[in-house]
């Protein structure tokens, strides 16, 4: 048997590959953010989480504030998956502070931030377009 190799890390070389990396150095640097972003095309960044403790804090807004500031520099369009995994959504009262966001108001507060939803079904896609004013020139 071979000995495992793993794969070399690239240089970023696409918007969305130095895009990613950006967002990736911002958002460790947050105390009590963390966020799972990755690339999804030249042009395209997934958000695949972004989790915030303590909830309620702005913690979270502050994050994908600074993804979208991010997104916007390089010129990307920003994806998200919109689902409650919370198997025990409604054992949590309404003003549970502890009480995870319902896909309604994940979907306002992305849209505070320019998304929109564009499927849904068994989980609802999001997305907020490329704003190419801003694009940072990566040649």
């Amino acid at each position: 048997m071979e000995p495992f190799e793993p794969t070399p890390q690239r240089d970023p070389v696409t918007p969305a590959d130095f895009a990613v990396r950006d967002m990736d150095a911002a958002t460790e640097a947050m105390p009590g953010v963390s966020a799972m972003i990755s690339q999804r095309g030249d042009r395209v960044v997934e958000i695949d989480d972004i989790s915030a403790t303590p909830m309620k804090q702005g913690l979270g807004t502050r994050a994908l504030a600074v993804i979208c500031q991010i997104a916007d520099q390089y010129g990307v369009r920003l994806v998200a998956r919109v689902a409650n995994e919370s198997d025990d959504f409604q054992a949590y009262d309404e003003d549970d502070e502890s009480r995870p966001p319902s896909e309604d108001e994940l979907v306002d507060w992305y849209g505070r931030f320019g998304f929109e939803v564009v499927s849904s079904g068994f989980e609802i896609v999001i997305a907020r377009p490329a704003r190419e004013s801003g694009a940072k020139d990566i040649g």
